[in-house]
C-alpha cells in the first residue's frame, strides 16, 4: 500500500505544470483497497473473440481469420433448406453462420452438444463481403 501511494506522488496537476501535488492518501488508500479486492481485469477485445472462433473451425484451408480489422458481427444458426417442396429431418442441416465485418463464414457444428463452449466446427463455405448483394429468399 505505501509504495502504491508512493509512486502516485506529485500526480495530481493541471496540464502543462511541472510539479503536481500529492493526492489525499485516504483517498489512494481507498482505491488501493478497490483494487486489491476486486482486482482490475481486461475484457475480451475483438482480436481475441475472433481467434477463439478461428480455433474452433477445423479445415485444411480455411481463411486467416485472426487479422487485425477483422471482427465478429454476427452469430447465428440457420436452417439450411435443400429443397423447399420436400420435408427435412430437424437438425439435419443445421448451419453456424459467422459474419464479420469483411467475410462471412458458414460452418456446421461437430459435435451435439451445441451448447458447449468448446465447439468445433468443418468450414463449410467462406465468401469476402467486397461486392456481395444480398437477396431476398421467397418460397
Amino acid at each position: 500500500m505505501d509504495q502504491f501511494v508512493h509512486n502516485l506522488r506529485g500526480q495530481d496537476k493541471m496540464r502543462g505544470e511541472k510539479e503536481g501535488i500529492d493526492i489525499d492518501r485516504s483517498c489512494l488508500q481507498g482505491i488501493y483497497e478497490r483494487i486489491r479486492a476486486e482486482e482490475i481485469r481486461p475484457g475480451d477485445d475483438h482480436v481475441a473473440q475472433v481467434a477463439r472462433v478461428d480455433a474452433a473451425i477445423i479445415a485444411r484451408e480455411k481463411p486467416r481469420l485472426t487479422e487485425t480489422q477483422r471482427r465478429l458481427v454476427c452469430y447465428c444458426r440457420l436452417q439450411q433448406v435443400m429443397d423447399p417442396s420436400r420435408k427435412q429431418s430437424i437438425g439435419s442441416h443445421e448451419r453456424d453462420v459467422f459474419l464479420f465485418n469483411d467475410m462471412l463464414v458458414v460452418a456446421k457444428a461437430i459435435n451435439k452438444r451445441r451448447t458447449s463452449a468448446h465447439t468445433s466446427y468443418t468450414l463449410k463455405h467462406w465468401m469476402p463481403l467486397l461486392g456481395a448483394s444480398v437477396l431476398e429468399f421467397k418460397v
